[in-house]
């Protein structure tokens, strides 16, 4: 349930001087539910193998690769926040724009309150060249579901150097006493610092450019710890009043980051006369987040020893390698009549996934790279009458997929792609749809 009330006015200051005033006030309560599962989608019927490679062994209980919530992860939370904000934006001159912007905001939980803020600037240096730039603080609450999200799946997973181990992985909310066994503590806030600034060209008619650098620092990033597995975690989360055979992963305040980049993007519109319009756009984006701290491993933990570290190695990749640190984007849109075709063609570049260490040492081999991918979209529209429109098109026309993984499991085929495919790793799809204009 969201209520807000804003209030704006203008002010004429002459002199081609204008100043805006908004502040207001917002209202939000939030709810977050799990409901419990049928028995049976969770039950463990006592079944052993009576013979075969397995015989004597009892399999994972429960539906396959998601067994159903059990009564200990029902759960049925609520919060409210209250804010109050306000901004102050200045036209100083045709030339110069000034802003300035504060919010209070408090939360009815653990998250508490905070003041944030934003400082920014716009100067066109000439008619076709402006220059501008901005300075932020931000505030994250930890979300109910990271706080209170629980379930159990069995995924494929390296343990120790060992590809592709069935695992039966639970995600424990943070409060319960078999998390807080394993070291998880209560979540707070992420916060952040934003730099940012560019500037805007129009060299010619019909063409727009914009450049923009960004740094963004967050503190206390919220993110899910490594796998915990093994003998040991299995001990712990059993003296806990958990099943045996379970892995562990739960979400916590584990680092700091940094992440800066640059954005690139021109727009060219071209007039055909009786053939329409068309419109040529581009991207180009450089990213990159590297870790500027992790919080210690908790003591539960450092007493097993350097094999069960709370945010290791590929939990840092999955922040900072596994996806593309470039990104460019091309793409053309022609309207003319009752026709509009739009085709876009998106560069990914290279990725890899790194593994957790073995015994303290790195294993170069369970590392993998996945190279860079053109994926290619096209869409057609025809109006056939002035409120029916049919639609034809094609996601990743060439049906491309990303780079095989080295290792997956033979016997039923898993893990052949990698899950942090920025496209995906189902391949091209195509579709056709009729709308209807009431």
């Amino acid at each position: 349930w969201l209520s807000n009330a804003d209030i704006t006015r203008s002010f004429d200051l002459g002199e081609d001087s204008k100043l805006q005033v908004s502040f207001g006030g917002q209202f939000l309560r939030e709810g977050y539910q799990i409901g419990q599962g049928d028995a049976a989608s969770y039950a463990d019927g006592g079944y052993v193998y009576p013979s075969g490679p397995f015989a004597g062994q009892r399999p994972i209980p429960g539906a396959q690769a998601t067994p159903g919530f059990r009564p200990a992860d029902a759960v049925d939370v609520k919060r409210n926040s209250e804010a109050a904000y306000g901004e102050l934006g200045w036209d100083v001159s045709k030339q110069f724009f000034v802003s300035a912007a504060v919010r209070y905001e408090n939360y009815s939980d653990s998250s508490g309150d905070t003041v944030t803020g934003k400082v920014a600037s716009r100067y066109a240096v000439t008619d076709w060249f402006s220059l501008r730039g901005a300075i932020s603080t931000g505030f994250r609450a930890p979300s109910l579901a990271q706080e209170y999200y629980a379930t159990t799946t069995s995924q494929f997973r390296t343990v120790l150097g060992v590809p592709n181990q069935l695992l039966l992985i639970k995600t424990l909310p943070v409060n319960t006493a078999y998390a807080k066994a394993l070291g998880a503590q209560p979540l707070t806030p992420e916060t952040s610092k934003n730099y940012s600034g560019g500037f805007t060209l129009q060299p010619l008619p019909g063409l727009d450019i914009t450049v923009d650098a960004y740094r963004i620092d967050v503190d206390h990033r919220i993110a899910i710890t490594s796998t915990l597995t093994g003998d040991a975690v299995d001990r712990i989360l059993v003296a806990n009043g958990l099943q045996p055979g379970l892995s562990a992963q739960f979400y916590t305040n584990a680092i700091n980051t940094r992440t800066t980049g640059i954005d690139v993007v021109a727009v060219y519109r071209w007039d055909l006369g009786d053939w329409g319009n068309l419109r040529f756009n581009s991207g180009y984006n450089h990213g990159d987040t590297n870790i500027t701290g992790i919080i210690p491993n908790p003591p539960q933990l450092a007493a097993l020893g350097q094999n069960f570290p709370l945010f290791g190695r590929a939990a840092q990749g999955n922040i900072t390698t596994s996806y593309p640190k470039t990104k460019v984007s091309l793409g053309a849109n022609w309207q003319w009549n009752k026709l509009t075709v739009n085709l876009r063609s998106t560069r990914y570049g290279s990725f890899t996934t790194i593994s957790d260490l073995v015994n303290g040492a790195v294993v170069p081999a369970n590392d993998r790279f996945f190279g860079s991918k053109w994926i290619t979209d096209l869409e057609v529209d025809y109006k056939v009458l002035s409120n029916v429109t049919v639609v034809v098109g094609a996601n990743n026309m060439f049906n491309q997929y990303p780079d095989k993984n080295g290792q997956f499991n033979v016997n039923t085929g898993a893990g052949q792609f990698p899950g942090s495919s920025p496209f995906g790793f189902t391949g091209g799809s195509w579709y056709t749809r009729v709308q209807y204009d009431f």
